[in-house]
């Protein structure tokens, strides 16, 4: 998959997503605040300037999101995503980055059950 499609702006693209996110407005702001952030090292180059000129002039949510210029701690954090079967489920979201690959970044979603200290540490 191209860096591009894996940008923070994938979600601001993507109609289906809205479907699948418990709170996609909210959602999205975060991770865009969020890729700013990891990014701001790198924020002079040229091709990240261009991606983010694109990601602007083809998403309006997008454009409106980064406008906004909010910027977030790489924190973990609650995620409710909606399976179309299942329902709203409720993962803790851990934002990992290496500086030897700045500006990238990998979430991962842990599984957290009613009860467990994740739970109860809500954020």
């Amino acid at each position: 998959m191209p860096c591009r499609d894996r940008s923070g702006g994938s979600g601001a693209r993507d109609r289906s997503a809205r479907a699948a996110e418990s709170h996609w407005e909210a959602d999205v702001s975060d991770i865009i605040a969020r890729w700013r952030t990891a990014i701001m090292p790198s924020i002079e180059d040229d091709r990240l300037g261009a991606l983010v000129a694109d990601l602007k002039a083809q998403h309006p949510d997008f454009s409106r999101m980064w406008d906004n210029h909010d910027v977030r701690e790489l924190r973990s954090r609650l995620r409710t995503l909606r399976h179309p079967t299942l329902g709203d489920r409720t993962f803790r979201a851990l934002t990992m980055q290496s500086v030897e690959f700045t500006p990238c970044i990998v979430v991962f979603h842990m599984p957290v059950q009613p009860g467990d200290k994740w739970e109860l540490s809500r954020q």
